[in-house]
């Protein structure tokens, strides 16, 4: 749908050049003859057409007044018929039966210095023209109407430019010929760029942003659980199982192999030393300990959730506690030695 319409505006470029202030002036004659036949039809047709031209003069460029046309776009001309009368005038007298009077330069510099001021824009209305009063939708339309016919104007610009890349010095482009059509390479060049244009907009918008993962804070296990000794065997059972209803299975798993501990320094198999390692611990165990081998495995299991691992899962933790539940009633309840 994009790329038909920008085709459409290309092939608009191809229309004639710039209007003179005579050719302009031929234009407003034009409508005021359409407005007295009575072809308001005719007559809008007209003024659409001429909102988008430009008008070049020896004193710059101005565009064609929007307060006198768009009214005869919109089916109103009678309203402003006088504004029409009083705009052809300043652009001097282009009867036929007399050689056309110059432009009135002084009007043409107060319309320019309308236009660049945005007088006209701001309802301030055309010099010496009659008072126009629009309502708010009319004025809101009307701002839409115009800032589309500057886009248009923009873009003919820019293609005319772009034409003239391929022009022919030796056959320079005629302003009474109405100017020369766009070469059909430049042409199939803009329609590539657009369709191209297009396509990447289209696949920005379809391309699916993924957010970046939100990283949950991890907490700090308590100081307090560091300590074995911190603790009896049931505390330890009752803290494993809090810390696991809150999901904290890995902070769990370290609380339910204290419990092991405590009950072996409280059994006397082992005794607390600080700086000894777990794998220390299960080797200074007795050969002769039913257990031994089932106290190894769980040393071995939690070096690996505790130290190499970040967040331990629900499952290793319910297997780790379901270990220790076995283990600890085959642990000898007595003194330590």
């Amino acid at each position: 749908m994009t790329a038909a319409a920008l085709w459409v505006l290309v092939a608009a470029t191809g229309a004639r050049p710039a209007l003179s202030v005579e050719q302009y002036r031929e234009q407003l004659h034009r409508l005021e003859a359409r407005l007295d036949s009575g072809d308001a039809r005719g007559a809008a047709e007209l003024a659409r057409t001429l909102r988008a031209e430009e008008v070049h003069w020896s004193g710059g460029v101005l565009r064609p007044d929007p307060r006198v046309l768009d009214p005869i776009v919109d089916g109103h001309g009678e309203d402003v018929r006088e504004a029409l009368a009083v705009l052809s005038s300043q652009l001097g007298d282009g009867g036929a039966s007399r050689a056309p009077a110059s432009p009135d330069g002084e009007k043409l510099s107060a319309l320019a210095r309308a236009q660049q001021t945005s007088e006209i824009r701001w309802s301030k209305g055309i010099p010496d023209a009659p008072e126009i009063r629009l309502s708010v939708a009319q004025t809101v339309r009307r701002w839409l109407s115009s800032a589309w016919d500057w886009v248009v104007g923009r873009l003919k610009i820019f293609f005319r430019w772009l034409r003239s890349w391929w022009r022919s010095p030796e056959r320079p482009e005629s302003p009474a010929s109405g100017g020369t059509a766009i070469q059909t390479p430049v042409l199939l060049v803009v329609f590539a760029v657009v369709v191209l244009m297009v396509a990447l907009g289209w696949l920005v918008l379809r391309t699916p942003r993924v957010a970046p993962p939100s990283e949950t804070p991890r907490r700090a296990p308590d100081i307090e659980d560091a300590d074995p000794l911190q603790r009896d065997v049931g505390s330890w059972q009752s803290r494993a199982r809090t810390l696991a209803a809150e999901g904290r299975h890995r902070e769990a798993i370290r609380a339910w192999y204290h419990a092991v501990l405590v009950s072996c320094f409280h059994a006397g198999a082992l005794h607390h030393r600080p700086g000894t390692t777990n794998r220390e611990y299960a080797s200074r165990l007795g050969p002769d300990l039913a257990w031994r081998a089932d106290f190894t495995d769980l040393t071995t299991r939690f070096d690996i959730e505790w130290y190499g691992r970040a967040e331990s899962t629900p499952e290793a933790h319910q297997r780790f506690a379901g270990d220790v539940l076995q283990l600890l009633p085959r642990i000898p309840r007595r003194a330590a030695a």
